[in-house]
């Protein structure tokens, strides 16, 4: 039971400190593309864990993540609760299949979570704002996955087991 609260507590946490390392200022001029670490944590403890993440930590932490951006409050939360009940909808089909079809599902719900960004944003805007950074950024973090996916996995020991093909 202790343990059990240990590691959500550290889970918590490792989403938070990802939050808050993404919007430390830099020391150099140069804007430095990266995968969207929060969309992989949050995907990969939402499959491995087999229990869902509170939704009103992930409201909050998609708050802070908007604030420290200063991008539309409440983006980040509505795309982090729609991946979390998308991933929990497909929990049961994914629970033993093999990495690459686990990580064909990550590539099509980062697809409608990038797509729902656009969209609110060209709403919101009144104008396109589909650009080839947000193509980018969306293609390293579909690119990235695995090796995030297999450190994570060495990390913690979780009850999911993968077939080798």
């Amino acid at each position: 039971m202790i343990s059990h609260l240990l590691k959500k507590i550290f889970i918590y946490f490792l989403i938070m400190l990802v939050v808050v390392l993404n919007h430390i200022p830099m020391h150099y001029t140069l804007d430095i593309l990266y995968p969207n670490l929060l969309f992989l944590i949050v995907f990969f403890f939402e499959l491995s864990e087999g229990e869902k993440l509170s939704k009103l930590f992930l409201i909050f932490c998609g708050l802070l993540n908007d604030y420290l951006e200063s991008s539309l409050i409440g983006l980040t939360s509505l795309q982090l609760i729609i991946l979390s009940s998308l991933m929990s909808k497909n929990m049961k089909a994914l629970e033993e299949q093999k990495f690459g079809i686990t990580w064909a599902a990550f590539t099509v719900l980062i697809f409608i979570v990038y797509a729902l960004k656009i969209i609110i944003l060209s709403i919101f805007y009144k104008t396109s704002l589909f650009s080839v950074r947000l193509l980018l950024e969306l293609c390293l973090t579909i690119t990235f996955y695995p090796p995030a996916h297999f450190a994570l996995t060495k990390m913690f020991y979780f009850r999911r087991k993968y077939n080798a093909r």
